[in-house]
């Protein structure tokens, strides 16, 4: 059974885990009692079971591509959030940067796009042109 007392944080741990068991069984193995030691023990600590979680399942899922998309991501990390920004950080052609992006967003979830409110997309403006006022953003997983 959880240890977890705070609605907060048991909702801060729902939105970071979503549905899946095997994660709340971590927290309650670890006899884990505030969301800020979720973050501790399960993801930052040196022997966290989660710590390589994302870094393993892009290994897996692209293989001999994970570079590019580790560089993608040191990308985005840094603060570039502009298609072309992280296509040169990356050496990449932008051309192809899409794709990527494509497989970190819908395929593991890590990174979200954002268009801010003053740059709306209007009728008859290219894709290219309203991807350079589109914000990449990084996801804490």
């Amino acid at each position: 059974m959880l240890k977890i007392k705070s609605f907060e944080d048991m909702l801060k741990i729902y939105l970071l885990f979503g549905g899946v068991v095997f994660y709340y069984a971590l927290v309650d193995y670890y006899s884990i009692d505030s969301f800020d030691k979720v973050i501790e023990k399960l993801v930052i600590s040196p022997v966290a079971p989660l710590k390589d979680y994302v870094k393993t399942d892009i290994i897996e899922a692209f293989g001999n591509k994970a570079a590019t998309y580790f560089s993608i991501l040191e990308a985005i990390a840094s603060g570039r959030n502009k298609n072309n920004e992280i296509a040169a950080y990356a050496q990449i052609k932008e051309t192809s940067l899409s794709q990527y992006l494509y497989d970190l967003k819908y395929y593991l979830g890590v990174i979200d796009t954002e268009t801010p409110p003053t740059e709306s997309f209007k009728p008859g403006i290219k894709e290219e042109q309203a991807n350079n006022h589109r914000k990449i953003l990084l996801i804490l997983v």
